[in-house]
Order: C-alpha cells, then sequence, then structure tokens
C-alpha cells in the first residue's frame, strides 16, 4: 500500500476513539495478551503454582511439581471473562470465553518420582477491531476498518525426577505454533472520487518452534516449600504474507521469513502450611524488552514482573484422599505488564475467591472467580471479569466397581 494510505491509517487510527473495538486495546501489540498459568486446582486464582506440589494436581508452571502424582489424572478447563474498556470519552463491554487447558499426568517409576505430563496451553491471543467512517483526508471522506486477530498456543510435554526425597527437578519441552493476521481497509465515500475503489492491505505472520522450561523444587522442613523455574530465550522461525490492492491495480504479493524472538522468563515461588491454612508466594519475570519480531524491538515493550498471593484453606484436614478434600481460597496479584503506552506503564490488580468441590473420590471440579483492573483513564482503562471452572479427574474414575 502507499505511503499516502498508510499516514491515513495511522492518522486515523490516533485521532479517532479507540473503543470501536472487541476485545483489549493491548492485544494489538507484538503477539499479544500473553495467557499466565499456575496449577490446575486454582488455575484461574493468582496463577500460583512455581512451588506447588500434590498427588492429585496438574502443575501447569514447575514440572518438577508433578513429582508427587502416583496415578494417572485428566484435566479440562474452560475460562469466560468479561471486561469495561474505558477511556475519558466512551467505553465498550468485551466479552470472551476459550478452553483454557487440555491435560493428562501420569506416574512412570513412581519410587524415583519420575512423572510425565503433556497437553495444550495458550500463549497468548490477539483480537482487535477498528472501525471508524468519519475521517476525511483533503475534503474527500473515507471509511476505515483495521483488524487483528490470532494468537499462539503450546502443546507440551514435561517430566518430573526426584534427586532424593526433598529435592525434585523438572523439564518442560513446549512447541509454540500459531499465526497473527492483520487486515487494513480504507474505501473512499464520494462517488465520482477517482479514490472511490476500495484499497486494502493483509498481513499474516505464522511461527512455531521449541521452547524449555527448567524447573526445581525442595522441601526445607514439614511447613516450608520453595521452587524455581526458568525459561530461556527461545526463537520461533516465521514466515509472513503481504496482500495489498490500490483501486483497480492488480493485487500485489510478497513474501518474507525470519523469527520471532519470545523472552526469557525467571520465576519464584514459597509455600507455607500452617493447617488448614496454606500460604502461597509467586514472583515471575520476563525481560520483553528483549522481544523482537523480523529483528525489531517493539517499542511499547518493556521487562514485565509479577507478584502472586494466594491463601487456601482445608476445613478437613484428616482427609485421606486429596481429591476428596474441599478447598478454599483467597489470591491477590499484581502484574507489572510489558506494556509502556504514551511513556506510561500498563499495570494490572487481580483479586480472586475459589473452591475445589470433590465429586467423587476421584474427581473434583474447581470454580474460580476474579476481579482485575488494568491501565489508567487517560489511555485506556478496564475492568475485568472472570470465571474459572475445572475439572479434575483420576483413572480410576473411569472403572465401575462391580457389585455383589
Amino acid at each position: 500500500m502507499s505511503n499516502k494510505f498508510r499516514f491515513l491509517f495511522f492518522l486515523s487510527f490516533l485521532s479517532s476513539s479507540l473503543f470501536s473495538q472487541d476485545a483489549t486495546l493491548f492485544s494489538l501489540y507484538g503477539i499479544g495478551q500473553v495467557t499466565e498459568v499456575g496449577n490446575f486446582t486454582s488455575f484461574g486464582l493468582g496463577k500460583n503454582g512455581i512451588a506447588n506440589s500434590s498427588n492429585f494436581d496438574i502443575n501447569l508452571s514447575n514440572p518438577a511439581g508433578l513429582s508427587k502424582i502416583d496415578k494417572t489424572l485428566f484435566g479440562f478447563g474452560a475460562r469466560y471473562s468479561s471486561s469495561k474498556a474505558s477511556d475519558s470519552n466512551s467505553e465498550v463491554i468485551i466479552d470472551d470465553g476459550n478452553v483454557s487447558t487440555i491435560a493428562i499426568a501420569f506416574p512412570i517409576i513412581p519410587e524415583n518420582n519420575l512423572s510425565f505430563a503433556a497437553g495444550y496451553l495458550p500463549v497468548s491471543q490477539l483480537n482487535f477491531l477498528h472501525s471508524n467512517s468519519t475521517n476525511s483526508y483533503k475534503g474527500q471522506s473515507y471509511s476505515l476498518t483495521k483488524e487483528i486477530d490470532g494468537g499462539f498456543s503450546n502443546g507440551f510435554l514435561s517430566f518430573s525426577y526426584g534427586i532424593d526425597k526433598k529435592n525434585f527437578v523438572g523439564l518442560s519441552t513446549e512447541y509454540l505454533f500459531g499465526s497473527i493476521n492483520h487486515r487494513d481497509s480504507l474505501t473512499f465515500l464520494v462517488p465520482d472520487s477517482i479514490f472511490y475503489q476500495p484499497n486494502f492491505s493483509r498481513l499474516s505472520t505464522s511461527g512455531s518452534g521449541l521452547r524449555f522450561t527448567l524447573g526445581y523444587q525442595t522441601s526445607l522442613n514439614e511447613k516450608i516449600d520453595l521452587g524455581l523455574t526458568l525459561t530461556p530465550q527461545a526463537t520461533l522461525t516465521s514466515e509472513q504474507h503481504l496482500i495489498e490492492s490500490i483501486g483497480d491495480f492488480p493485487e500485489t504479493t510478497s513474501t518474507k521469513t525470519g523469527t520471532i524472538q519470545l523472552p526469557t522468563s525467571f520465576g519464584f515461588g514459597i509455600v507455607y502450611r500452617s493447617n488448614p491454612l496454606n500460604f502461597k508466594f509467586d514472583f515471575t519475570s520476563q525481560n520483553w524488552s528483549n522481544f523482537k519480531m523480523f529483528g525489531n524491538n517493539i517499542s511499547v515493550y518493556k521487562n514485565s514482573n509479577r507478584f502472586t498471593f494466594t491463601t487456601e484453606y482445608l476445613p478437613n484436614t484428616k482427609m485421606t484422599y486429596p481429591s476428596q478434600q474441599s478447598k478454599y481460597y483467597l489470591g491477590a496479584s499484581y502484574y507489572q505488564t510489558p506494556w509502556k503506552v504514551n511513556n506510561t506503564n500498563i499495570n494490572e490488580f487481580w483479586l480472586s475467591a475459589g473452591a475445589s468441590f470433590p465429586i467423587s473420590m476421584e474427581s473434583s471440579m474447581n470454580i474460580n472467580l476474579s476481579y482485575g483492573k488494568r491501565g489508567i483513564k487517560s489511555i485506556v482503562e478496564e475492568n475485568i471479569y472472570q470465571l474459572s471452572v475445572n475439572f479434575l479427574a483420576s483413572s480410576f474414575w473411569f472403572i465401575q466397581i462391580p457389585y455383589e
């Protein structure tokens, strides 16, 4: 597309309302809005998980946390969110729902705490729509539409191993794949204008590659567990396809190959048990300032940090099977996001409450409700309500016990 039309897109995008869109404004940057994970039973609650381990849970954030699994586990989760985004002039309601995870885990050599897990997780999502038909350039009225959608997903294989009774390590091999689609269209509205023919561009960026996460957990004593994770920088092989059309001229197409560089991530977690209460804290950091797409840094990206705290209440600590144990959670998290817009840091704050209820001796349902606030009014402020529902069952749940 010519420089004139690129200028019109840019000018109209900045000067018009931000709120003719379907999702968070910030999802239009880079690979979109990154999804955080925790352990399965409190997946939507504060994203804690680095120091967690249980024989009836699938740890999604630290592979070392799989070490206590002593039977085959199946897990499925879904998430729904509704948010109100507003600035000083207008507001919009945004709704979104998706599958949050599918996973299976089982022990390989229980006496060595060698366990395996596999599954699917979303990594990021983009869903942005901007439409405006009240623009004018040199006396010519035109309509403008900008759409961005897509995202990346993660298929993972994880292993844990017990060095001894108190120290455990883990490795997760993740295959990341996905695509990002940009569609821009501009149409002058005056019938006798030479610019009346529609103009559009479509840019599709796809990528795939491997990423690894190393995990470690240790028990200092009967009350305190610690956990560490490290995810080195990953490079995805990427390809871009561009289609452009101006008026009656033939479409032009181009393709180029390159890479997407995802940042290094570090995490630390601690669990303190004081029955019937457990206290959990996680810290994670990612150097998003080093993120690159096709060799280019994203100007609005900076390093991110997340602090999460969860209190877990166990009303009956004498239950023999963890799957029969009801649990109640309260959590909070503070997230210094990777985004810096108009020289302003964009931050998030979340409050969460949840419960885990046994359905049978070998299955449980986990429900979490969260409220989050992102951004500031002078740019964009979002109030977000989120519901997460997860189901966890062991292989024994599928076995029918005969009766005499």
